[in-house]
């Protein structure tokens, strides 16, 4: 007889909540590609977004990929996870216990500071670039 992949377990309402989540990312990412002033950074932020997510959906489904997609989290997340494994263990304990706590802390967190990290430095480089284009017109688009 096959086991079932999904059940009524929550973590599975959990998983399908995410999945809405990472639609509507998606979503709001390829608004930005479309429409914002900035669409290759959008397109990277939001990019990393949904693989962190996807990531964390993977590792709470019960399958072989789990356990690498929850190594693949925490490679991912770094520096800023690598980090809080140097806390005491009742603080991680505290910070990150069950699924919730991990969702909290590796995606909301640890790939929230990435993503911030990822728009600076984008955006400085975008920001230096163009500024040399302005001072000098050999290297800017020829017209």
């Amino acid at each position: 007889m096959h086991q079932m992949i999904l059940g009524t377990d929550p973590k599975f309402f959990g998983a399908a909540v995410l999945l809405i989540v990472v639609a509507a990312l998606a979503g709001v990412s390829w608004y930005g590609m479309r429409h914002g002033k900035r669409p290759k950074i959008a397109a990277v932020v939001g990019g990393y977004g949904i693989l962190v997510m996807i990531m964390f959906i993977a590792g709470m489904l019960p399958s072989f990929l789990s356990a690498w997609a929850c190594y693949f989290i925490g490679y991912l997340t770094a520096p800023w996870s690598m980090m809080v494994l140097m806390l005491p263990d009742r603080v991680i304990r505290l910070v990150a216990s069950g699924w919730l706590g991990n969702f909290v802390f590796y995606v909301v967190v640890c790939g929230g500071a990435n993503s911030i990290l990822l728009y600076t430095i984008m955006s400085r480089s975008q920001n230096q670039r163009s500024s040399s284009d302005r001072r000098n017109p050999l290297h800017g688009p020829q017209g």
